[in-house]
């Protein structure tokens, strides 16, 4: 995307986690047998390991790619990041959240 012609540093966040989103009706979900459903599953997520293991590997040519390039490549605390911004949107939002909802948030892997 040429990024490296528009910025000399790049900062690691990490916020995009899925690449892929795959939908599919709830009524052709459905219609299928419960075999077929198991196997169009099990393929989707294949498909979306397969794709994120692929990106993961392009990202990190892409990073050794600006640092060869000059670029300044930081990797910020991210949990000093998670634990300020969550710090703000309890602030804000805790008391219309549902109890729980933050550790069940913190939970995803």
């Amino acid at each position: 995307m040429k990024f490296d012609e528009v910025t000399t540093q790049f900062v690691l966040t990490g916020h995009v986690i899925g690449y892929d989103v795959m939908s599919i009706s709830g009524k052709v979900w459905d219609a299928m047998k419960p075999d077929q459903q198991a196997k169009l599953q099990a393929a989707a997520e294949k498909a979306i390991d397969d794709t994120t293991a692929k990106f993961n590997a392009q990202e990190k040519d892409v990073i050794e790619y600006f640092k060869k390039e000059g670029k300044k490549v930081y990797e910020p605390d991210l949990a000093a990041f998670r634990a300020s911004a969550q710090k703000k949107y309890l602030d804000k939002y805790g008391a219309d959240w549902p109890k729980g909802a933050l550790e069940r948030i913190n939970a995803i892997k």
